[in-house]
């Protein structure tokens, strides 16, 4: 349990360090997978099953964040635009599940396809071949075993959708307890708009964790849903506190237990 609170903690450090929507951290644990000899594509698996319970979770909270601004007539392009960014990444996550779940074969063309597509691109700046053809397809099969193994496990998946969920309902007291805590009046309907737009842009920003572009969003919008400007910006400044910049120190320190445990095994005898 240990080695794995720190790698999901450290992957969330990586998640927050670049704009990947959640996709970097991913990386954390394909390198644990390497060291300790673990298909790697079955690691993937469950990377990319995680995402699409984040997204799915976040959507959930969309919806009804859309509907209160809608009705608030706050709703944007821009938020719209983000909504659209973010159910294409969804869509993609799933394709590649559904596909690697159909046809190894099909998961492995399409693979390669994009590692050509990659070197393409890479070639005029490396002058080399950065990916190699071949291993797209070996780890589309080592893709296809890992979803082989769900395929009788159907019941047992709703639970970490569930537990995502869950997560989306702490953060959502954490706002609460801020407004509690600046002694500002609230109602569900600002929790949940100010909540949805904050964690669109947090994903859907071409800055890591949406820094900047949330600071900016969320007090706009939690004014238009008529918090006083100022309690809005203290609001936003002490629950990005909480949820982005802590993590974000213990996320450092756990990145750098692992590196020191990693250089560890590599000296050892």
């Amino acid at each position: 349990r240990w080695p794995m609170l720190l790698m999901t903690t450290a992957a969330n450090f990586v998640n927050l360090l670049m704009p990947s929507a959640g996709v970097g951290g991913i990386a954390v644990f394909l390198d644990a997978a390497k060291s300790r000899k673990i298909p790697v594509g079955k690691v993937m698996v469950v990377g990319v099953l995680y995402l699409v319970y984040e997204y799915a979770a976040l959507f959930c909270i969309l919806a009804l964040g859309f509907i209160v601004l809608i009705r608030r007539h706050n709703l944007n392009t821009g938020e719209m635009v983000a909504a659209g960014f973010l159910l294409l990444v969804a869509l993609a996550d799933g394709a590649v599940l559904f596909l690697g779940y159909k046809s190894s074969e099909k998961l492995g063309k399409l693979l390669a396809w994009l590692s050509q597509l990659g070197n393409r691109i890479l070639r005029p700046f490396i002058h080399r071949d950065f990916l190699k053809i071949e291993n797209a397809y070996k780890f589309s099969s080592d893709v296809a075993e890992g979803i082989a193994t769900i395929r009788g496990s159907h019941k047992n998946l709703i639970w970490p959708f569930l537990f995502t969920l869950n997560n989306k309902a702490l953060l959502l007291c954490v706002l609460a307890f801020t407004f509690l805590a600046l002694d500002t009046p609230f109602s569900a309907g600002t929790l949940v708009g100010g909540f949805s737009i904050s964690y669109l842009f947090f994903y859907a920003s071409p800055t890591p964790s949406g820094v900047g572009f949330v600071e900016g969003i969320l007090p706009v919008t939690l004014n238009t849903l008529r918090v006083p400007s100022t309690e809005a910006v203290l609001i936003t400044l002490v629950f990005r506190g909480v949820t982005v910049w802590f993590p974000f120190i213990l996320g450092a320190v756990a990145f750098r237990l692992l590196h020191r445990q990693a250089n560890d095994k590599s000296h050892g005898p």
